[in-house]
């Protein structure tokens, strides 16, 4: 059989050129002779190396070295096949061979037995007789009708690890392969072995160059590349192409619950999912991090391209397996139509990210189709951060309070913490806009801890003063803290400082953060309960919990129902009213309390006392005010008239 690649002198690994040919890879005769034949074929050689070292195509290379050997043993013909990634060997070259010769060749299945006699480790060539080798099969009519009696099979192998990668085939019109026959087929063998490893090795740089190593799929620099395709198509009539721009809301919450490992696994599976969910021709790449590129041409316009991102959010839907846990995840889509030939890739792509950083200010798990205005939004956007950043850095984040009531008598029963951020040198920014970049940025565990710090602080003042000893606060943690390694140190540190118990604080999580990571989620929340923290779920109802979940979730103390549930409350709507009932029947079953939220009239709060509602917040009551306004609402009880509070 051939030497490995490398064995003779011929060079060795990965991106090494192969040396000049040493003599030894002459036959005997021609090395002893010192002949002008002999001469001849060293050049051969030399020429076919220097050729592979700069880089020859590797079709040129194997014709060389086919050509060289059918010169070399005259009346013989050529073939040197590589074996590709699905098992078949194509050949790529066989300059003498006629094509019935070369089809038949061709056309041998991988689990024939000649199929697997020349894939299988050979420890010498494989000689095969065509008249008598029951192994020919098909093949033996038409190379007996070419006038050869005999196949010689050599195998091409990798340097270091042996394995097969090709073989090269002669026919002969001779069974016997003679030693002075036997030495040029094995050094044409080892020079076509280089040949085809090398360009094995330069496919693989350069599609670990163009691909992403975790998942497969076309990285940045590729992608940027099919861009500027597709926006230069753009410039043709009626162009019909959209860049869809994806991201996984929330993702770092699973890599912070869960590890990178199980992230990176989850990460694996949706390029698998998004891949499935896509026509053929259109182009998927991950763009960084948990961010995924879609490139469509021919989508059908909006309403096409629309279509194509409501398949990629449905393949979301079903939970994912990692690390023994069950993770559910959604995304925010922006899409951008190629329309402007004006427009280039780069604009394009902030085109269609400041899409998808709308649909997340919507309330994430959305698609939003890119508009002039969305520019400026996301100019503002990037500024809202650096000043958020600078603001928490300048303590300028200040927290207010709105009050609890029990439903039944108007009567205080506790608060609700909400950061409110009034820098000095601009007007308020909404919560709505700045907690949800703190949450995307990871600012959010700072902005958490600002939050429960001041609040506990507060909390623990009220509690100096007679009745409002057992009045406890709520505090809204997000699911990144949630996930957060030093949670438990900093709000058992936080209650310490504050001289605050624990039963004093109530900490306030979404469904929908919950059951992102359910498993994580149930672990800290019993570890907070067992510190002796109440716990309240809050939006329940509008996120993706099951009864299951519910069960699992039983630990805390208290529902609150979504505002969105209240509002048609006392209207003409059944189903709200028969989803609160439901609701408040399950909390009490469950050993919980019920708050609800948004509570704006008067009919909503007899409504929600009809059906068995515990406590509610809302501007009926009062809108949130600062800790001192509050405290005269504490002094007093019970609220007054709560039109006269601004928030």
């Amino acid at each position: 059989m051939p030497a490995a690649v490398g064995g003779r002198g011929a060079g060795g690994g990965p991106g090494e050129e192969p040396g000049p040919p040493s003599t030894d890879w002459m036959p005997r005769a021609t090395r002893e002779s010192g002949s002008a034949d002999g001469d001849r074929l060293l050049a051969d050689y030399a020429a076919i190396l220097e050729g592979i070292a700069r880089g020859s195509a590797l079709d040129d290379t194997l014709n060389r070295v086919a050509t060289v050997l059918e010169g070399r043993l005259p009346g013989v013909g050529v073939a040197i096949g590589v074996l590709e990634d699905d098992g078949v060997i194509r050949y790529r070259s066989a300059p003498s061979l006629s094509g019935d010769v070369l089809a038949a060749f061709s056309a041998s299945s991988p689990s024939s037995s000649l199929g697997v006699a020349v894939r299988s480790p050979l420890a010498a060539p494989l000689v095969i007789d065509v008249g008598n080798d029951a192994r020919v099969g098909h093949l033996r009519e038409v190379v007996a009708a070419a006038g050869y009696r005999g196949i010689w099979v050599l195998q091409l192998r990798t340097p270091r690890d042996e394995r097969v990668i090709g073989i090269l085939a002669v026919l002969s019109p001779h069974v016997t392969l003679t030693d002075t026959a036997l030495v040029p087929c094995e050094r044409s063998a080892d020079l076509a072995a280089i040949a085809v490893y090398r360009q094995a090795f330069e496919d693989r740089l350069r599609h670990q160059a163009l691909h992403d190593a975790l998942t497969g799929l076309p990285n940045r620099q590729l992608l940027l590349s099919r861009i500027e395709r597709l926006v230069e198509l753009s410039a043709a009539p009626d162009p019909d192409a959209a860049l869809l721009f994806v991201d996984l809301d929330q993702f770092k919450v699973i890599n912070d619950s869960l590890g990178h490992a199980a992230g990176d696994d989850v990460l694996d599976q949706v390029a698998k999912r998004f891949r499935a969910a896509v026509r053929p021709d259109d182009f998927v790449g991950r763009f960084g991090g948990d961010e995924f590129v879609v490139l469509c041409e021919e989508v059908g316009g909006e309403d096409g391209a629309i279509a194509i991102a409501q398949r990629l959010a449905a393949t979301l839907e079903r939970p994912f397996r990692a690390a023994r846990s069950e993770v559910v995840l959604s995304s925010s889509i922006g899409i951008a139509l190629v329309t402007d030939p004006s427009v280039g890739p780069d604009a394009l792509i902030r085109n269609a990210d400041a899409a998808m950083y709308r649909a997340k200010e919507l309330g994430r798990d959305n698609y939003v189709v890119f508009e002039d205005d969305l520019h400026a939004r996301a100019v503002r956007r990037m500024q809202l951060e650096q000043d958020l950043r600078g603001a928490l850095a300048a303590d300028e984040i200040d927290v207010w309070f709105q009050p609890q009531v029990r439903l039944a008598d108007g009567r205080i029963v506790g608060v609700e913490a909400l950061a409110r951020w009034h820098a000095p040198d601009r007007p308020p920014v909404a919560p709505k806009e700045f907690v949800p970049i703190a949450e995307e940025t990871g600012l959010i565990v700072a902005l958490g801890r600002r939050v429960l710090e001041r609040s506990c602080a507060v909390a623990a003042g009220w509690r100096t003063r007679p009745g409002l000893e057992q009045l406890p606060v709520t505090v809204n943690l997000a699911a990144r803290q949630l996930t957060d390694p030093g949670l438990l140190d900093d709000v058992r540190e936080t209650l310490a400082r504050a001289g605050l118990p624990p039963a004093a604080l109530c900490l306030e999580v979404t469904e929908s953060a919950l059951v992102n990571d359910l498993d994580h989620a149930v672990n800290a929340l019993d570890q907070l309960r067992a510190m002796g923290i109440r716990l309240a779920i809050d939006d329940f109802g509008t996120g993706y919990a099951t009864l299951e979940h519910v069960r699992r979730f039983s630990m805390a103390n208290q529902l609150k129902i979504d505002q969105s549930f209240v509002a048609e409350l006392g209207g003409a709507s059944r189903a709200d009213r028969a989803i609160v009932q439901a609701t408040v029947v399950l909390a009490k079953a469950l050993g919980m309390s019920t708050v609800a939220e948004g509570v704006e009239t008067e009919i909503q709060r007899a409504v929600l006392v009809e059906l068995g509602c515990d406590f509610g917040q809302g501007y009926l009551f009062s809108r949130a005010v600062p800790a001192d306004e509050l405290a005269r609402l504490l002094a007093a009880g019970i609220l007054p008239n709560p039109k006269s509070n601004v928030e």
